[in-house]
């Protein structure tokens, strides 16, 4: 999925899926209702979407080589997955707060500081693409963003609720799809593990940190070089 370049067209009415050697995939940005509901989970939270067609199949198996992926499109009707029911993490989200599609969190966080002070530690740097962060920020210092309790952006409001633990995927070189054997989990193993004093120690288990999760607040516009206010623990 990393050779998976998505994009909107110009009038921002079509998402545009792109992969080398194959014709983009046009699909309008809105789910079609008509199409089959399908009910699925992630990371144990239910969540549904609406089938984006036989043409979207057919271009996920010519990607993944195997027959029966389906692309799912959310609708504004249809419920979130209710983050506060996670068995890990429920104690760190509010109750209304909901995700769709993404991983435990609604956004991603991570300072340019960090990455360059990660890639001073590896014998061959990685790009922020292997992180895969809603929000880059610049001119703090490394691993800044960890203190963060709530930052405001243009005018969002967001919390934090947890620093983010990576696995396997940050293996993945997302310019060639191809997962490296231990860089840059093993680095990252070295020095970003939480403390056993750590209130989220346990649930992290063997996952070192990098990136921090939050939550809206309140929703607003955001756009690049806007300036980041935090409130820093």
């Amino acid at each position: 999925m990393q050779l998976i370049e998505p994009s909107l067209s110009d009038d921002g009415q079509n998402l545009i899926l792109s992969a080398k050697d194959q014709e983009p995939l046009r699909l309008p940005v809105n789910a079609d209702v008509a199409q089959p509901l399908v009910h699925t989970s992630i990371f144990g939270l239910d969540i549904c979407g609406y089938e984006c067609g036989k043409a979207a199949e057919a271009w996920l198996s010519k990607i993944f080589k195997y027959q029966g992926y389906k692309l799912l499109a959310h609708d504004d009707d249809l419920n979130g997955r209710k983050l506060a029911d996670d068995p890990k993490w429920k104690s760190k989200s509010l109750y209304k707060d909901e995700a769709l599609f993404t991983d435990l969190a609604q956004y991603l966080l991570i300072s340019e500081a960090s990455l360059d002070d990660l890639n001073t530690r590896l014998d061959k740097s990685v790009t922020m693409a292997r992180f895969r962060p809603n929000i880059v920020v610049n001119r703090c210092s490394a691993f800044a963003e960890d203190t963060w309790s709530e930052i405001k952006i243009g005018s969002a409001h967001l919390y934090q609720t947890h620093l983010c633990g990576r696995c396997r995927m940050t293996l993945v070189d997302p310019e060639t799809g191809v997962m490296a054997q231990n860089e840059p989990l093993k680095t990252l193993r070295k020095f970003r593990m939480v403390d056993s004093s750590h209130p989220d120690a346990k649930a992290l288990g063997v996952a070192p940190v990098f990136g921090v999760n939050f939550n809206i607040v309140e929703v607003g516009n955001i756009k690049v070089g806007d300036i980041v206010y935090a409130i820093v623990e």
